[in-house]
């Protein structure tokens, strides 16, 4: 004969042990979303010895779990994350590269990721494409020349990315009756120099046929520059994770 005492006795531990259970996920998630961490809302996440939360980190596209519209781009092999607008498809290949605009604006040569803003709303208009992309300076070895100036730039100060000063760049290039404006940003780190780049290529406007297009104004521009800045701002080497 079964006792009901006992049946009432079992449900209630096993209620209280869910309880438990979820009281203590749902501390964990408070805890890593409190610090700024990604994986505050990834189910499943493995939970090491100490009781915290494990950060796998893998090269690749990645739904942010708390901003609509943006994802994360994780690359393990050179220990940096960043942020970038989902509808952006992050390149890799020097052909893809080489193709958004009449001068690159990201350089097939260096380029670890690009990743190419040409908002429709400008198609009318005499620009071209933009992009934020992250290179590898291989070509710039010493410490004192990465964080030098190179041909056609001009040094304009440094930027603080989480716990990384970089030295900061502005640059322009013409060709053909094309212009590209630009920012870089270099870090040395382990022996490698970082280079962070923002860029905007258009076309000279005074070279259409008048009534064809319509300019794509100083405005138009600061509103593109925001949005790559934004993705520079998001820069992370992976020690700094948690500040992004």
């Amino acid at each position: 004969m079964h006792d009901p005492h006992h049946k009432m006795k079992s449900r209630r531990a096993a209620l209280l042990s869910a309880l438990f259970a979820a009281s203590v996920v749902g501390a964990l998630a408070w805890i890593v979303s409190s610090r700024g961490g990604f994986v505050a809302a990834v189910p499943g996440a493995p939970i090491s010895a100490s009781g915290t939360v494990e950060r796998t980190i893998d090269s690749g596209r990645l739904a942010a779990p708390e901003e609509p519209g943006i994802s994360l781009y994780l690359d393990a092999e050179h220990d940096l994350v960043l942020r970038y607008p989902a509808d952006i498809v992050p390149l890799h290949e020097r052909e893809a590269m080489a193709s958004f605009g009449y001068i690159p604006v990201c350089d097939p040569l260096h380029a670890l990721a690009c990743f190419p803003y040409d908002p429709p709303a400008y198609e009318d208009t005499n620009f071209e494409a933009s992009a934020f992309s992250v290179h590898l300076r291989d070509d710039l070895g010493a410490e004192a020349e990465c964080l030098a100036a190179q041909p056609a730039e001009i040094a304009e100060g440094a930027v603080m990315l989480g716990e990384t000063v970089f030295s900061s760049f502005s640059f322009s290039d013409a060709a053909m009756s094309h212009r590209l404006d630009g920012r870089n940003y270099r870090a040395f780190r382990e022996g490698d120099c970082y280079e962070l780049a923002t860029r905007i290529a258009t076309s000279v406007f005074e070279v259409w046929e008048p009534g064809s297009i319509r300019e794509f104004t100083l405005a138009d521009e600061a509103a593109v520059r925001a949005v790559l800045e934004k993705m520079l701002m998001s820069f992370r080497f992976q020690a700094d994770l948690e500040l992004i």
